[in-house]
């Protein structure tokens, strides 16, 4: 029984790694170099006080951006805090936490505002019919609220 137990400890020892197990060493090395260069150049810190909803959205939106290093530094984030890829990430609510789209939507209310302000004045002194503004800018309006609607993840 020696003598077998001898040739199974030999035998592991001669294994090569799996090709997988390479892959996600040499990926590890990657993301660590990839967080490094963050902190040092960029003063990022802190993802181990973010909540689930800040990562996931983050990790959406590099989903989107398409560097596998940042998504994989994400997932790793989230799984090192012991969460879940949330659904927020999905809603609205989540979204809006977003710069871009909060500055979208705050765009799209002025001008909406904007809108109805015209239309209550009726001509204006340069002749024009207020309402014909509007009636030009609807098109836009809806483009643009088509658009806020793609832009949110």
């Amino acid at each position: 029984m020696t003598d077998l137990h001898t040739r199974a400890d030999l035998a592991a020892s001669m294994e090569l790694d799996h090709p997988d197990d390479i892959a996600v060493d040499q990926f590890a090395i990657a993301m660590k170099a990839k967080l490094k260069r963050s902190r040092d150049f960029n003063g990022r810190d802190g993802w181990q006080d973010m909540t689930a909803d800040q990562l996931s959205i983050m990790l959406l939106d590099h989903v989107q951006k398409g560097d596998p290093l940042d998504v994989g530094n994400l997932a790793m984030m989230l799984h090192q805090n012991g969460y879940n890829i949330t659904p927020a990430a999905d809603s609205l609510s989540a979204a809006l936490a977003r710069p871009v789209v909060r500055a979208l939507v705050e765009a799209a209310v002025a001008l909406h505002a904007d809108m109805i302000d015209h239309a209550s004045r009726g001509r204006g002194e340069d002749g024009i019919e207020r309402g014909e503004i509007v009636g030009a800018n609807q098109d836009i309006w809806h483009r643009f609220a088509s658009a806020l609607a793609g832009v949110a993840p």
